[in-house]
């Protein structure tokens, strides 16, 4: 995998977009950002979502322009959360069968499990359980509903998306220290919640989640001023005043310039977001054709690759202020690369489980999970919970 997986934020965030979109039948704009993320970081569900948007894209009729035919058809197109409940479920899926033959094949009561799953709020809602619920609440939680919507069971849309939001949430309440920071804070880890921070601090780039190309964020500036599609670094600002019929067209001239000198400001900014983000990352945690030359961190050993150690030490020098930041980015995005792993791996054992039993998924070696079950360990070490220098806990 030769994606940089320092861009794994920007690709959930991308695909997070993408469901949305096709949620709402926007197929283009799905597609859109579901390639995107491919390009920041693939995974099998970008994978997944690409292959339902180009299934959903050759249905025809599934994606009409009239808006009763969208909401009849959201429920058929949606991956992650399911379309709003203006009419019965049953009469959405019978509605939707019609255009995608036989592909929910979920049972009513799956459907709805699904539904309710993604439509939750927080992890206990996820687990249907109070927040003063006992370990062995949230056990028999998971299992009840691990086992209700595992995959290869619950063929009803959506399935493998709630699936993994039980899992996540398992995984998380089931832990004290994570538990604890949760109930403080409404994120899992401090690394979420540095996420949304500096979602913030990026000002208008990162406010929104579909603002990703400078054209939107222009037209956030302008409040849609320009028109739908308006293409607004080909646009000359004078221009429609010029064209109108005026007695005295050195002053309309006069005019566009002030007004393109108004908004120069607002260019600047978009052109220095712009060029920002071409910028080529410094390392990867993965070894490819550019980054060849391994590094690992002082604190936690976290392994990462570099083009060069003259280039990168001239750039972040040992021991600096901006060395040991970059350094504990880089342990946090390799911290939730195991643990990405790591929920790959429980997938894996719920489905050795249900074709093969107990004796055959006990015996599935989840290596990448004791790896993380160790990282996390040395990172409560050298950064105790809540301290200033602590990554995610």
């Amino acid at each position: 995998m030769a994606e940089n997986v320092a861009n794994r934020d920007e690709a959930l965030k991308c695909l997070d977009i993408a469901r949305r979109a096709m949620n709402s039948n926007d197929l283009a704009k799905a597609e859109k950002f579901a390639r995107k993320a491919k390009q920041l970081y693939n995974s099998s569900d970008v994978d997944n979502l690409l292959r339902k948007i180009e299934e959903a894209q050759g249905s025809g009729p599934s994606v009409s322009s009239t808006p009763n035919a969208d909401q009849r058809n959201s429920s058929g197109a949606s991956t992650t959360k399911p379309s709003p409940s203006g009419q019965p479920e049953s009469h959405r899926h019978h509605t939707t069968s019609q255009h995608h033959g036989s592909a929910d094949s979920g049972t009513p009561e799956q459907r709805q499990l699904v539904q309710t799953i993604l439509k939750a709020k927080d992890f206990y809602e996820i687990l249907g359980v109070a927040k003063t619920a006992t370990d062995d609440d949230i056990k028999r939680a998971y299992k009840k509903l691990a086992l209700k919507l595992h995959p290869d069971k619950c063929k009803a849309k959506g399935s493998e998306d709630a699936f993994k939001a039980v899992s996540k949430s398992f995984s998380c309440l089931s832990d004290a220290d994570k538990r604890a920071y949760y109930d403080r804070t409404g994120y899992e880890s401090s690394t979420a919640a540095v996420a949304a921070q500096q979602a913030q601090q990026a000002g208008r780039r990162t406010a929104y989640a579909d603002e990703v190309d400078p054209e939107e964020i222009f037209n956030m500036f302008f409040g849609g001023g320009f028109g739908p599609g308006a293409r607004v670094f080909r646009t000359n600002f004078g221009g429609p005043r010029q064209r109108r019929p005026t007695a005295n067209p050195n002053e309309n001239g006069r005019n566009g310039f002030s007004g393109l000198l108004q908004f120069l400001p607002i260019i600047f900014i978009i052109l220095f977001t712009f060029f920002q983000n071409q910028q080529q990352p410094y390392y990867s945690l993965q070894k490819d054709g550019t980054f060849r030359t391994p590094l690992k961190t002082a604190a936690l050993d976290a392994p990462y690759y570099v083009r060069s150690h003259e280039e990168f030490i001239s750039k972040y020098p040992a021991h600096t202020s901006s060395r040991m930041r970059l350094e504990r980015q880089i342990e946090s995005s390799y911290g939730e690369f195991l643990e990405a792993e790591c929920q790959e791996e429980r997938l894996r054992r719920h489905r050795i489980w249900t074709t093969n039993g107990r004796e055959a998924a006990n015996n599935f070696k989840a290596v990448n999970c004791e790896a993380y079950d160790r990282y996390q360990e040395l990172a409560k070490e050298k950064y105790p919970p809540m301290s200033s220098a602590g990554i995610w806990f």
